[in-house]
């Protein structure tokens, strides 16, 4: 084995992780959300039953738009993707604008 299969490797293990943590991190909230709702019955308008749900909720999201920027960062082969796509793109745009 060489460097290039080392490279290769790191890059399947390396977005893997990122998403891993990525996803722990924000869905722990989210889970201890849970399991505190459930048992604590109090007032329902407090700070943790109002804006704490909302901030848990969001992060779930924020984990969805990470994957890209992981990906992006982490994997070649999708950024080469997404340059050709982004030139494809421009050609397209270019062309219509150059149209009477």
């Amino acid at each position: 084995r060489g460097p290039v299969a080392d490279t290769v490797k790191w890059q399947g293990i390396l977005p893997t992780i990122l998403v891993a943590v990525a996803y722990s991190l924000s869905i722990l909230p989210y889970s201890i959300f849970a399991l505190i709702a459930d048992t604590n019955q109090s007032n329902p308008h407090d700070f943790f039953r109002t804006h704490f749900h909302r901030i848990a909720k969001s992060l779930i999201c924020i984990n969805s738009i990470s994957n890209f920027y992981i990906y992006t960062m982490s994997i070649t082969s999708f950024r080469e993707f997404l340059c050709a796509k982004i030139i494809v793109f421009q050609n397209c745009v270019s062309e219509d604008q150059n149209r009477p």
